[in-house]
């Protein structure tokens, strides 16, 4: 059975907003796309830059630095310079609760 950790509540991540989070894995980026909870990695898979400075529009996240694009909820890259995607990690809410699998 999967184990999760609490990250915080609903209402400390509204829609359109993105955080870093700390867990015993790693940081993790969250990311809250019209009331969906998503997490990824924290840096573009192209030179590293850190994403929580990019752009979140919809469910597409552009880095700050090379304007490679990601889509949020796959980790899918949409444009280059980036090839590799994101990694993803499973989200849940319960109640106001929003919860990472460990």
């Amino acid at each position: 059975m999967a184990q999760f950790i609490f990250l915080g509540t609903t209402s400390e991540l509204l829609p359109g907003q993105m955080k870093v989070v700390r867990t015993p894995s790693g940081k993790r980026l969250l990311v809250n796309v019209d009331g969906g909870y998503h997490a990824l990695g924290t840096q573009c898979t192209h030179q590293g830059c850190d994403l929580v400075e990019g752009t979140l529009n919809g469910a597409t996240l552009t880095c700050p630095c090379h304007f490679a694009a990601f889509n949020v909820a796959t980790g899918r890259v949409e444009r280059g310079p980036a090839e590799d995607p994101l990694p993803t990690y499973t989200v849940h809410v319960d109640g106001n609760g929003v919860w990472l699998e460990a």
